[in-house]
Order: C-alpha cells, then structure tokens, then sequence
C-alpha cells in the first residue's frame, strides 16, 4: 500500500528526495494515529484497519501541495518554503485540516460508541497529526534536506539526474 502511493507520489512530483520526504511525514503521521488508538482505547479491527488505510491517503494529502508548491517555487530553500506555505498553506489549513475537523468534530456527539470511537478519535487525532506535521514539520524537513536542489523551479534533485 505505502509504496504504490510512494511511487505514485514520486512519479507525480518528479523529485526522488520530495516524495521520500512526503512519505515519511505520512509515515509519522500514521504513528502517531497508532499511538493514539492506543492511548484512547481504540482497538486494532477492521473499522480501525480500514481507517488506518484511509489514513494513508489523507496524511499524502496534508503534505502533497505543499511539497508541490516547494517544488515550484524559486530562490533558496528558506524562501522556497516560505512562498510555498504562503501560496498553499492556508488553503490546505482551511480546505482541509478545518473542514475535516468540523464534520468529524460532530462524530462526538453520536450516542453510538462506534462511531466516537472509531471515526470520531482515529479522525480527529488524523487531522490534528496531519496539520502540525504537514504544515509545520515539513517545510523544516524541505528546508533541510532539500537545500541543493535547482533553484529554477525545476524538479529534478541534484542527486536524482
């Protein structure tokens, strides 16, 4: 599963170092959500496997326009970062991280277990692991390990021609 949507990232991208990065945020993501089931007595089944699952899909979406827009972007990598959260970062707080947390947010107030348990906690513990490690841990990570890549707005790495 992970490395299809790996390859299909890098091959949408261009950029070797980009899509690897992208992955391990998504990865991070992805633990964090364990580690939360865990903590909130959500047990590992087949509605928490299938949102596992669904999971990988929306931590590729928290960090895919930003990396895109990094990509895009010219100058060093400080300032590439910089127009790249500026560009697309409120879009993807407000178009994602906001309307997801509002339609999942009223998953809490369901009178069945099922659904506070395993839609409202897994989705809710997403989308708050997916805002702070797509918009803030990985314009750091693009700015450290991105550094020698074009600054033409092309997207090819230094390390990948």
């Amino acid at each position: 599963g992970l490395l299809v949507v790996w390859l299909v990232v890098w091959a949408m991208l261009g950029s070797l170092r980009a899509s690897l990065l992208l992955l391990s945020t998504a990865l991070a993501i992805l633990v964090v959500l364990v580690g939360t089931m865990g903590l909130w007595g959500v047990r590992l089944n087949a509605l928490s496997a299938v949102n596992l699952a669904a999971s990988v899909g929306i931590a590729v979406e928290f960090s895919v326009h930003l990396v895109h827009a990094f990509l895009r972007a010219r100058g060093p990598p400080a300032r590439r970062a910089a127009r790249a959260f500026a560009g697309v970062g409120s879009a993807v707080f407000s178009g994602i991280a906001v309307t997801k947390l509002l339609g999942v947010s009223v998953l809490a107030l369901a009178h069945s277990r099922i659904f506070v348990v395993y839609y409202f906690r897994m989705y809710f513990a997403l989308v708050l692991a997916g805002s702070l490690y797509g918009l803030l841990l990985l314009p750091v990570l693009l700015v450290a390990f991105m550094g020698d890549t074009k600054h033409a707005g092309e997207t090819v790495d230094a390390g990948d021609e």
